[in-house]
């Protein structure tokens, strides 16, 4: 982004929002891996109904190349998670997640504890984090590891 804009700090920005965009997935997280409940993919800045805005942000600012590298970091960012995540090919637009009710068994295919798998297998980095884990749910009062067999919901629960 700095090569095309020539702004150098275009590409911190990029880099930014395409990495601080997943701040999003924090409470699908924590109620799927800390409160054991089934997953949900709410995901308030995965959609791509985002778009539009970004595009008027970068015409309403005069093209800055700020905006311009934000709103490339965020397009980036859906397409990558697009190809690699195994999900229905209309998971990032969040209407569709509100039609199907944010439900993750509808969202994703297959594995629905890979993230976590793929967190837990970094060297060093995995293993605190399952020990910060198992602490959190321990204060919740769940001791059943987090990569257990899922507990059922009750049909029209969860």
């Amino acid at each position: 982004m700095w090569a095309v804009t020539g702004e150098p700090m275009a590409l911190p920005a990029t880099i930014g929002v395409g990495v601080l965009i997943d701040i999003d997935h924090t409470p699908d997280f924590y109620r799927r891996w800390v409160l054991d409940k089934p997953l949900r993919l709410w995901l308030a800045f995965h959609a791509y109904e985002w778009l539009p805005l970004a595009a008027a942000a970068c015409w309403l600012s005069g093209w800055n190349p700020l905006a311009i590298g934000a709103s490339v970091g965020f397009l980036g960012h859906l397409l990558c998670d697009q190809v690699a995540n195994p999900v229905h090919p209309l998971t990032y637009f969040i209407s569709y997640r509100a039609k199907v009710g944010f439900r993750g068994d509808r969202l994703v295919r297959g594995d629905e504890n890979a993230t976590l798998r793929w967190f837990l297998a970094l060297p060093v980095v995995g293993k605190h984090l399952l020990s910060l884990l198992l602490w959190m749910r321990r204060v919740h009062g769940i001791t059943r590891h987090p990569l257990a067999e899922p507990l059922q919901a009750p049909p029209g629960r969860a």
